[in-house]
């Protein structure tokens, strides 16, 4: 608890606005008394600081799983398909050089291979308790892999 709230400190006394969903929640923060307004339409929601510091607890567990099993398919991927890691690391080294910084949220949202990458992962893995079946509507070959129709 005590990292987040070092996080959430930080994001409010350094001016930095990103586009997160932190910073959605910390617009949304106010460190007055919300008052029950249980029928007044016109009120805006708004959310107490803990209230803030409890929903970032909430999805970092949440989403700790995911994330995990995610990262272990991705590392997977990328040690058998030699020429998709050298293409990865290619655009991580470009957007790297050319951010002149550390690889943050804003410099890695600008990834298309990466998010290409991620995306064929969670549908090639899902992990979810949703699944989508795919099916070729032909034989075909990708990337040297025969793909039987149906």
């Amino acid at each position: 608890m005590k990292q987040v709230q070092n996080v959430v400190k930080e994001r409010l006394t350094s001016g930095m606005k990103r586009m997160d969903l932190l910073q959605s929640m910390l617009d949304a923060a106010t460190d007055d008394e919300i008052e029950d307004h249980e029928n007044d339409e016109s009120m805006s929601k708004h959310l107490h600081y803990t209230e803030v510091l409890m929903n970032v607890c909430l999805f970092m567990v949440a989403g700790y799983e995911t994330t995990a099993t995610m990262l272990a398919y991705s590392t997977y991927i990328l040690a058998i398909e030699s020429e998709i890691h050298k293409k990865l690391q290619a655009e991580i080294d470009q957007h790297w050089q050319e951010s002149e910084k550390e690889l943050d949220y804003d410099v890695i949202v600008d990834m298309a291979y990466m998010d290409l990458f991620l995306h064929e992962v969670l549908q090639m893995y899902t992990f979810s308790g949703k699944v989508r079946i795919r099916v070729a509507n032909e034989t075909t070959i990708v990337c040297s892999h025969q793909i039987e129709k149906g």
